[in-house]
């Protein structure tokens, strides 16, 4: 079944409406239990960690700039209780919306303050110099590859914002083909004058 954004959900005995919330995925939606006013927030709200937010092949938009705006609407929910997929449920969800948008406004100056620092430099020497809840060389296997995929948003976002730029580097196989352009080195963007 297919459900746009505002979507009644045909279930029996159940007021349950669609809320579009991408950002974690593209296509994430929550589910608002209008009588009970109980919103079943999945991966996108949790009560205590932020979900991952990393870039995604075939996303519509950058992931971090729809997920900042999915928590800003989600905010909106605030009389209701929250049941996130992960951990446990809770009341509060404007609070926990902006303590996980302040959370991406430090990540965002983090990795600007290792980029101003580094200079030009991949994703990987960025996400390497970034603070981790278990530190950098603790983080193995599938959830390095996450911490690259929300390093890699976090740049995206920053690009699209006009504070990063990024440029191909010579050729190199992370780009596709071994003779096509290398790795996207990233760097603080400058301004044309006024």
């Amino acid at each position: 079944m297919l459900l746009a954004d505002g979507d009644l959900v045909p279930l029996p005995g159940r007021r349950l409406r669609a809320v579009w919330t991408p950002g974690h995925t593209p296509g994430h939606l929550c589910l608002h239990e209008e009588t009970e006013d109980v919103l079943l927030t999945g991966d996108h709200v949790l009560p205590r960690i932020s979900p991952n937010i990393g870039l995604q092949p075939h996303a519509a938009e950058p992931p971090l700039a729809a997920y900042l705006a999915s928590l800003k609407r989600a905010a909106g929910y605030d009389s209701a209780e929250a049941l996130p997929a992960h951990e446990y449920r809770f009341h509060g969800l404007a609070d926990r919306a902006r303590m996980l948008l302040a959370h991406h406004d430090r990540r965002c100056a983090e990795v600007l303050a290792v980029t101003d620092r580094l200079g030009s430099a991949t994703v990987w020497q960025i996400t390497q110099e970034l603070s981790w809840s278990r530190g950098w060389g603790a983080v193995t296997g599938m959830m390095r590859r996450a911490a690259l995929a929300e390093t890699a948003a976090h740049l995206e976002y920053l690009s699209g914002t006009g504070q990063l730029a990024g440029t191909a580097d010579g050729p190199g196989p992370l780009a596709g083909a071994a003779d096509g352009p290398g790795p996207v080195r990233y760097l603080r963007a400058v301004s044309a004058p006024g």
